[in-house]
């Protein structure tokens, strides 16, 4: 069998474990997020929000840290020596440890002053706000030191025991949604609370099946310092990357609690929840496609190499558009359907996330293939440049008055431009790509989701998508024209042969 069909095989595999993951925590999930802002309230809810984007704010430190580990881990696994995969373990989990305890002690510092010197909150719930801070920032803490286990379990690609216990943790999430209904006088402590011992029983599993299994996944505080240097290095431009991109993301919603009112923030926050949501999906057949990337790069194996960055990037666009084109066309509905209370701007915003999301796609999957060359240099300076002009420019924006949906469309545009046209231009000079193999899967992308959204489209303005019938109605027809367009137009001949085969082989049995 060839190496390009096991490659296949692995990462189909793989995302068959993830998939089923995430379908159960997404019909979980929908049920739990309608519970808690019922339950906390619009006000309460955008509190939390607001104290999570503080708490996630100096995550980028992190965010840079884990990227280090994930590569470094998997990079020495595929290499297949033990001992440097023991060492790289054992260096990452200390600098983690380290490194989660420094940043609780700034956060409480930030997050305190935050809240009774900037936030809009009401001053009844000040107090309330604090004691969510600090729950919040024991579980960022908590979350920090359990990354090196998950680039572990990622590595060895065991992606079966990630989707149970995601499972298990969105299961833990409902209790917790059904116990705030019932006790706790103030609901947003209590839940902050029950949130933070949840982290806690998952990440105490983690490490139990690690140690377990792995023989470089042992408890051990020891640093080698030429692993440490490697990853410093590596990590350093990645620092300065998930600076600018955590100040545009957490950055933002610190802005939205400065200029508007707790309402406008949960608007945002249930955006977001709907774009990650989607975006998971995409997220489980990434995760099963980067550990071949930078496996691929490692043996040298450049024409594979290029052909998963290509193919990875293309299908995790027809996967979100699948899900894009209907959510877009019916958001009103599903926003009545899914929260009952639906604060203003909510609509607007989960529409325009949608959108910047196709772009964030094409970052993301090229951004893949620099990695495993562990040449990010040239791509951190670059982008952090385009990306670090959009913290600003919101903030004049919202200076001048300007409505909180100018945020999300200077998102779009930079997006576009980050993830079209300077990712491909970076991976050109590290791999010598060239530019008619991007062009084609652009092309490719645009016409399907193009064609495909021309029949859903004129039907909502045939049917009724406020009644039960016309929803399902373009519900169908969106996902329907999405899949045969991309069976036509966007998957390549041999793949459809593949398929048409194996379709022909289930009916006959």
């Amino acid at each position: 069998m060839s190496e390009i069909s096991v490659n296949n095989k692995r990462i189909a595999k793989n995302t068959l474990y993830l998939y089923f993951r995430h379908i159960s925590v997404l019909l979980v999930g929908l049920y739990t997020s309608r519970v808690i802002l019922q339950t906390l309230g619009v006000t309460d809810y955008g509190i939390y929000e607001a104290v999570g984007g503080v708490v996630g704010f100096l995550g980028f430190i992190n965010g840079a840290l884990a990227g280090g580990a994930s590569r470094f881990i998997t990079y020495a696994i595929g290499k297949g020596d033990e001992k440097e995969t023991e060492r790289t373990f054992t260096t990452t989990l200390t600098i983690h440890i380290v490194l989660g305890i420094l940043l609780a002690i700034i956060m409480e510092v930030a997050g305190i002053w935050m809240i009774y010197n900037k936030f809009l909150f009401p001053a009844d719930r000040l107090d309330s706000a604090v004691w969510a801070l600090h729950f919040s920032v024991l579980t960022m803490a908590i979350g920090v030191s359990q990354v090196p286990y998950s680039a572990c379990l990622q590595a060895h690609e065991r992606f079966d025991i990630t989707a149970y216990v995601a499972i298990a943790d969105i299961v833990l999430r409902l209790l917790v949604a059904i116990l705030i209904q019932y006790f706790g006088s103030d609901k947003l402590i209590f839940f902050a609370l029950l949130l933070c011992l949840q982290n806690v029983g998952i990440m105490m599993f983690y490490r139990w099946f690690c140690s377990s299994r792995y023989k470089e996944a042992k408890f051990k505080l020891s640093i080698d310092k030429k692993i440490f240097r490697s990853i410093a290095t590596f990590s350093t431009w990645g620092l300065i990357y998930n600076f600018v991109y955590t100040l545009n993301q957490q950055g933002t919603t610190i802005l939205f609690g400065w200029f508007f009112l707790p309402p406008v923030l949960a608007a945002k926050a249930i955006s977001v929840k709907v774009n990650s949501m989607t975006t998971q999906f995409i997220g489980q057949f990434r995760a099963a496609a980067n550990p071949q990337i930078v496996m691929t790069y490692a043996q040298a194996n450049y024409g594979e190499f290029k052909r998963l960055i290509l193919m990875s990037a293309k299908y995790s666009f027809f996967i979100m558009w699948i899900m894009t084109l209907p959510i877009c066309l019916l958001t009103t509905p599903l926003l009545n359907l899914w929260l009952g209370e639906v604060p203003e701007y909510t609509v607007i915003f989960v529409q325009l996330i949608m959108i910047d999301s196709l772009f964030w796609l094409f970052d993301v999957s090229f951004y893949q293939g620099i990695i495993a060359t562990g040449n990010v240099k040239k791509n951190t300076i670059y982008t952090c440049i385009l990306n670090f002009m959009r913290f600003p420019i919101a903030y004049i924006l919202f200076s001048s008055g300007f409505s909180p949906v100018s945020s999300f469309i200077i998102s779009i545009i930079f997006g576009a431009c980050i993830g079209l046209i300077l990712k491909p231009y970076l991976l050109r000079q590290l791999i010598n790509f060239p530019w008619k193999d991007f062009i084609h899967i652009y092309i490719s992308c645009l016409g399907v989701a193009l064609i495909s959204a021309i029949v859903p489209y004129c039907m909502t303005y045939i049917v009724n998508v406020n009644n039960i019938s016309g929803f399902c109605i373009v519900g169908f027809l969106s996902v329907l024209s999405s899949a045969i367009t991309i069976f036509y137009l966007g998957i390549e001949k041999t793949h459809k042969e593949k398929i048409t085969a194996i379709i022909i082989n289930k009916l006959k049995k």
